[in-house]
């Protein structure tokens, strides 16, 4: 299970489902005061990251780049939580994925969880597995349960296929 895109010609891949990135600010943040962000008062905004080497990472700098937001290079976290525990500090805002804001933010008081107005930022979810195993039709199968689930449980979530 990894965040797609996977451009190894060694692999198969499987896309899953497609989740939202929300923008999540210390509770006493100006954006804070509503459940929704526009994408225009994301300018300026200062915006921390997970380290360059995850997909997030691309992820969160295009959309920097394409809103006006600062990306902080100063301050990039080792993982979520690392994020989630920056933003709580009030060190700056973060694009954290709807199944983690799920699971480990919603209820906390220290922190708000915006929803980006239309079109939502998201990432897409997918399975891979070497080209050519011979368990190629049980890891389709897999990622057509794990759709199963998302569809059942997840109503955040958009299902790919």
């Amino acid at each position: 299970v990894t965040p797609l895109p996977v451009q190894q010609a060694a692999l198969e891949v499987e896309p899953v489902f497609r989740e939202p990135l929300r923008v999540v600010t210390p509770r006493d943040h100006p954006l804070a005061q509503g459940s929704r962000i526009s994408r225009e008062e994301l300018a300026g905004q200062r915006v921390l990251t997970i380290e360059q080497r995850h997909h997030l990472h691309a992820k969160v700098r295009d959309i920097c780049t394409a809103h006006g937001a600062t990306l902080l290079r100063d301050y990039e976290g080792t993982s979520l939580d690392a994020l989630r525990i920056m933003v709580g500090m009030g060190l700056g805002v973060a694009f954290l994925p709807a199944l983690y804001v799920r699971s480990e933010i919603r209820g906390r008081g220290d922190l708000a969880v915006l929803e980006v107005a239309a079109p939502n930022l998201y990432r897409q979810i997918g399975l891979t597995w070497r080209r050519g195993s011979a368990l190629g039709d049980e890891y389709r199968r897999l990622a057509e349960l794990v759709r199963g689930v998302a569809r059942r449980s997840f109503r955040e979530l958009t299902i790919l296929r």
